[in-house]
């Protein structure tokens, strides 16, 4: 048990060491409120063009975050604006967000989920 006390800390540490208060992960309603809130604003969909065909929040624009113009694409948007960022799952989004934080972005807003727990979410439109 002790063992498994000190793995628990180790692990804690870790993840308390990375995280990074300028990303904000948000549930899809939580997302939906705080997009609704914001005049002004960065809408990023990080999947691919295949992906989106599929639907997509209603004035987001496509930046393929595994595309090599990913930056020079993020590089053109006002960073000061919050920035919202989703993909399918969360995964892509989160990689997104850290990116574009490097890149001097203020505040990104990552969906939890991605756009299929959207999708799961009674009400939340796409387009």
């Amino acid at each position: 048990m002790a063992l498994f006390s000190k793995i628990s800390i180790v692990l804690f540490t870790l993840l308390a060491c990375t995280s990074n208060p300028n990303i904000i992960t948000l549930a899809p309603k939580s997302y939906q409120q705080e997009l609704n809130k914001q005049v002004s604003k960065n809408l990023i969909d990080v999947r691919t063009q295949g992906e989106a065909a599929r639907g997509m929040i209603a004035g987001a624009m496509l930046m393929d975050i595994s595309s090599p113009d990913f930056e020079s694409k993020a590089q053109k948007l006002d960073k000061n604006k919050p920035t919202f960022v989703y993909c399918a799952s969360g995964i892509r989004s989160k990689r997104a967000a850290s990116q574009l934080l490097k890149l001097g972005f203020k505040k990104v807003f990552n969906l939890d989920g991605g756009i299929i727990a959207w999708a799961e979410e009674e009400g939340l439109p796409t387009k």
